[in-house]
C-alpha cells in the first residue's frame, strides 16, 4: 500500500488545501515523505483523518532526535548510493571506505534507537525523506512559530 506524508503551511482561516490547485498545493508544500510512517507516528498525524495539525513541541522533538544525524544525511546518502553501486558487500566495502560504512552505520544506529518500525523502503531510501524535513526545519518552526499560519500534516494512503 502506498502512502505519503507531506507537511503543508496554511494561512489561517485563509487557505484550504481541498481547493487548491497542484501548483498552489507546490507551492505550500514545506516536506515529504513517501512511505514515511515513522515520521507520521512520530508527529502523531492521523491515519484516520486525512489532515492533522503539526503541534510545534512535536515538531522540536522531531528536529532534536534529528540533531545527531542532521547535518550528515547528505553525507550519509551520498555513502548508501556509493554502497549500492558498487559490487562489494558491506565487509569488502568497509574496507575500502570505512568513513562512508561508519556513516551508513551510524545512520543505522539513529534510526533503530529513534524509532520504533523499520523504514518501509529500507534505510538508504529513509535517508532521502529525513534530508526534506531536516532542510525544512527552520521553515516549519518559522510558520508555527507565527499566529497566522500553521502547519497541516497530510497522510495520503
Amino acid at each position: 500500500m502506498g502512502m505519503d506524508f507531506t507537511l503543508y503551511w496554511l494561512r489561517k482561516n485563509e487557505d484550504n488545501l481541498d481547493t487548491m490547485s497542484w501548483e498552489e498545493l507546490e507551492a505550500h508544500t514545506l516536506c515529504y515523505a513517501r512511505k514515511g510512517w515513522e515520521l507520521v507516528y512520530y508527529l502523531g498525524a492521523s491515519v484516520d483523518e486525512l489532515y492533522t495539525p503539526l503541534k510545534k513541541e512535536t515538531w522540536d522533538s522531531l528536529i532534536t532526535a534529528m540533531a545527531p544525524v542532521g547535518p550528515q544525511l547528505k553525507e550519509i546518502w551520498d555513502a548508501f548510493h556509493m554502497y549500492y553501486n558498487t559490487d562489494d558487500d558491506f565487509d569488502e566495502f568497509a574496507k575500502w571506505e570505512p568513513e562512508k560504512a561508519k556513516l551508513m552505520k551510524k545512520y543505522q544506529y539513529w534510526y533503530d534507537s529513534t524509532f520504533e518500525r523499520n523504514p518501509s523502503l529500507g534505510y538508504a531510501f529513509s535517508v532521502s525523506y529525513m534530508i526534506d524535513f531536516w532542510e525544512a526545519r527552520d521553515k516549519v518552526k518559522t510558520y508555527l512559530g507565527d499566529p497566522n499560519y500553521e502547519v497541516i500534516m497530510e497522510v495520503s494512503q
